[in-house]
């Protein structure tokens, strides 16, 4: 026999807007339906819960949004799904939505203070050349490196820096000139 759904969903969609990730979807005839769970990830398998969203249980059509703060995720794309709970405890999932990030280049530092090395994680909007150049405070160069880089995100350690006395240093990362 046909099981029916507690809920059916006309929409879900989504859009990058720099730091944020915009949600939206549209449903009709929710019966018995706890709330909604969001959930994201960044290479479409594995996924986690980022936000809870109640349910109207309306048989109207009704529209939800949820804004998801991406800001410290480098990822050059995101998917999300819907995890629709019942008051049950039952669930099911939603199709899944690509977002793609409009941010172009971006990078995060790993582990400071540092000693030994520098670590940071970039997102790489186009493959070329990255120039990484590490100065002191007053500006004076300290270390510059190049390295030939693929689209999407990667990890780069500057290594050998034991020798730096403690203080402030300033990291500049160009991706193609940008």
């Amino acid at each position: 026999p046909p099981v029916t759904l507690p809920v059916t969903f006309i929409s879900f969609t989504g859009q990058n807007r720099n730091n944020d990730n915009e949600l939206t979807w549209s449903v009709q005839d929710e019966f018995n339906l706890s709330h909604y769970e969001v959930e994201r990830s960044t290479d479409g398998i594995s996924f986690q819960k980022t936000g809870t969203v109640g349910a109207a249980n309306s048989s109207a059509a009704t529209t939800y949004n949820y804004t998801d703060d991406v800001k410290n995720i480098i990822s050059p794309v995101y998917y999300y799904r819907l995890k629709a709970v019942n008051t049950n405890s039952t669930w099911f999932y939603s199709d899944v939505v690509l977002i793609r990030s409009n941010k172009k280049t971006t990078f995060k530092i790993l582990g400071n203070p540092f000693s030994d090395h520098l670590s940071f994680q970039y997102n790489a909007g186009a493959a070329g050349k990255m120039y990484v150049q590490l100065s002191d405070i007053k500006g004076s160069s300290i270390r510059k490196e190049e390295q030939l880089i693929t689209t999407g995100a990667a990890y780069y350690t500057i290594s050998n820096l034991s020798s730096l006395p403690a203080g402030i240093y300033i990291l500049e990362l160009w991706i193609n000139r940008e």
